[in-house]
């Protein structure tokens, strides 16, 4: 059976890979989830400082 050339067979970890990475850069929630991580990741440790002094 032959298949068109703009049909991929993709194992499920390809396909999840494929997923993740376009889901993480390709999309608007990807960039917000990212930065809001840092924020976060930047204001605990802040908080951690404050309270060893």
């Amino acid at each position: 059976m032959n298949l068109p050339d703009d049909v991929k067979v993709l194992t499920l970890a390809e396909f999840a890979e494929i997923e993740k990475t376009y889901g993480g850069n390709a999309t608007p929630i990807g960039f917000i989830f990212g930065l809001g991580t840092i924020i976060g990741f930047i204001v605990g440790l802040m908080i951690v400082y404050q309270n060893c002094l």
